[in-house]
């Protein structure tokens, strides 16, 4: 059986991770996780969504308010997005802009 996961990702300690998990949790997620990570810090140092990474099995989902959540550039985006469709990971985004399912 699968299991939904929702990830968060804020830029700053000021910004409201509140509305992103409202939308996860609207979406149906059962495990919800995020980090805070600054412009300046490196982007392969998120561990909530290394953590959650590391638990995923093919068929899971992976719910993020946007594709941004996944990469801070267009490369970094796919990449990730790329090695999750590789595991069989499904990817969905509460602005309605991906669903690999």
């Amino acid at each position: 059986m699968n299991k939904i996961y929702g990830y968060w990702r804020c830029s700053t300690d000021a910004q409201d991770q509140e509305r992103q998990i409202r939308s996860l949790k609207d979406a149906g997620c059962e495990q919800i996780v995020g980090d805070f990570i600054t412009g300046t810090s490196n982007y392969g140092d998120r561990p909530e969504y290394q953590k959650m990474v590391a638990l995923l099995k093919p068929s899971d989902v992976v719910w993020a308010e946007d594709l941004t959540r996944f990469g801070r550039s267009m490369v970094q985006m796919l990449v990730e997005i790329n090695k999750l469709i590789e595991q069989k990971i499904h990817i969905k985004t509460t602005d309605g802009r991906l669903d690999t399912t």
